[in-house]
């Protein structure tokens, strides 16, 4: 019963959603090229991009189709099945729909070189590259500026520095870091933080990532085990305690914003949260350091790829409308639609607001990594380590299980394919 009602819900939204075109959803009306572009952000998040296609690509016009994010897999998924998707596909890191040839390579369209190597790395599939990385959503350590000068604190630049830091503010009653742990999401984040700049994102360990999804790799007796190993020195120094466990996300926003905390790991969408809660409020943030000065990187990824429906009539028009992405003048009207993103393009200078002055150079480099996005299929792994993570500060793990544990999910996910 439950198949035959999915089957009726899912032909239902496609004849809603879909035109009625069997192997294009494009066509061509005076002089104009018609290609559909469809995503689970509603039009206003594109708008700016939207008007600059309308500019620079006037032979083409771009049908703009919002499915809400709770029907969107199923909607996208039916269309694509009966030869109906649409042009512009914004999941083109998904292995299933590369499987099914539902999406058009990549790989050696010139634009592809405009974007960071990290980026590109996190979205492909089989080492080939389906989609081109939308705006970004990034997160890194959000400081306090009125307790940081007050105290003669400057920005750590090594994850030593971090620890003195902690330990200054500590010995004046002030609390170091807000964490909000009774969410596994900020230990794993700050941990494989150090372990990007430390490990992943260095000459020795670019092909880890793509190990463990291959199946082939291991976390335990990796050199991972003594980053997670140094990063637990926030719990050994006492800076993050068992009590910390029972506060949420919001309890620690407002640690930080009414200054009881000096700081707080999260990212754009928290801004006006913050300033609501104390418009006064002077902070910035930090990227995530590692035990050597430099290379520093901040957590994060594609918000959203885009990809061409490989079944397209108007291949060459998609095409030039992902160009136009790659461009700095398209990131910025993409990130215009969404203040707070940020872009994997080289050199596009998107504007920020003045609270991401501290990592500005970073993002401009593309210094944004996630390495779970690598880990094809399953959030399982990182996980298992955030929770893994709270079970050793309250004394029933060690970090070697946790990283067996780790290990465990990778074979459950490779028993899966």
């Amino acid at each position: 019963m439950k198949k035959l009602i999915t089957t009726i819900l899912a032909a239902a939204l496609l004849a809603g959603c879909s035109p009625t075109k069997s192997t294009s959803t494009s066509t061509k009306e005076n002089s104009k090229t018609k290609i559909r572009m469809m995503y689970w952000n509603k039009e206003e998040t594109v708008k700016p991009f939207l008007e600059l296609a309308a500019e620079k690509l006037p032979n083409i016009d771009i049908e703009f189709q919002f499915v809400d994010i709770n029907q969107f897999n199923g909607t996208l998924d039916a269309q694509l099945q009966a030869g109906e998707g649409p042009d512009i596909i914004p999941t083109g890191e998904n292995p299933a729909h590369v499987k099914a040839g539902y999406l058009l390579e990549l790989t050696d369209q010139p634009f592809i070189k405009n974007y960071s190597d990290a980026s590109i790395a996190s979205i492909s599939v089989d080492n080939k590259v389906y989609g081109v990385p939308g705006i970004s959503w990034f997160e890194g350590v959000f400081y306090n500026k009125k307790i940081f000068a007050d105290n003669g604190i400057t920005v750590p630049k090594t994850f030593d520095e971090m620890m003195n830091v902690h330990k200054i503010l500590k010995e004046k009653g002030i609390l170091p870091q807000a964490w909000g742990a009774k969410s596994w999401e900020p230990f794993a984040k700050s941990a494989l933080g150090l372990a990007v700049v430390d490990y992943l994102q260095t000459a020795n360990g670019k092909g880890f990532d793509q190990s463990i999804n291959e199946g082939t790799g291991k976390f335990a007796n990796s050199e991972l085990k003594p980053i997670i190993e140094k990063w637990s020195q926030y719990f050994k120094d006492g800076y993050v305690t068992q009590d910390m466990l029972q506060i949420d996300y919001d309890t620690a926003l407002k640690q930080f914003a009414t200054g009881e905390a000096a700081m707080w790991e999260s990212g754009p969408w928290a801004i006006q949260a913050i300033k609501e809660a104390n418009p006064d409020l002077d902070f910035d943030m930090m990227p995530f350091v590692g035990t050597k000065e430099g290379n520093n990187y901040l957590i994060g990824g594609p918000g959203v790829t885009f990809g061409v429906n490989a079944k397209s009539e108007h291949q060459e028009e998609a095409l030039k409308v992902l160009e136009l992405m790659a461009t700095p003048e398209g990131q910025q009207a993409l990130c215009a639609g969404s203040p707070g993103s940020g872009s994997f393009l080289k050199g596009a200078d998107i504007p920020l607001p003045e609270q991401f002055t501290g990592v500005m150079e970073v993002l401009n480099s593309g210094h944004v990594y996630c390495p779970w996005f690598v880990w094809k299929g399953s959030d399982a792994y990182n996980t298992a380590l955030g929770k893994g993570l709270q079970e050793v500060l309250q004394g029933n793990m060690t970090i070697d299980k946790v990283l067996e544990d780790m290990d465990q999910k990778v074979a459950e996910q490779q028993a899966l394919k």
